[in-house]
């Protein structure tokens, strides 16, 4: 996937380098989706440290037995295991669901 294509699957980064009028946590999910772009591309070039990252993140997500969590709203499961990881950084607990809907996928509805 390009850049483009990746920038389609995420709700808050649109492929610029400023995050223009957004506020409060839509400022940190358009960070976060940035950094997951070019992580992926990073990844599709070769760089192991991604891949590695982006698995262990992976891991974490799906021990929480959140590998179905919200399945049907086409974030890509990668996306969300990046948004559970920051949110057990900065929060530390449970919680997560409830965030990622009442924050995260209010874009979509």
């Amino acid at each position: 996937m390009n850049k483009r294509d990746l920038v389609r699957l995420c709700r808050y980064y649109d492929g610029k380098d400023d995050s223009g009028t957004l506020t409060g946590n839509d400022v940190m999910f358009y960070f976060y989706e940035q950094k997951w772009v070019q992580w992926n591309l990073m990844i599709q070039s070769g760089e192991a440290d991604e891949v590695r990252f982006f698995g262990e993140m992976l891991d974490d997500y799906n021990r929480a037995g959140l590998e179905d969590f919200e399945s049907g709203d086409d974030t890509p499961k990668t996306i969300k295991a990046l948004l559970f990881n920051r949110y057990n950084h900065w929060c530390q607990g449970d919680g997560f669901k409830e965030f990622y809907i009442k924050e995260y996928r209010k874009a979509i509805e």
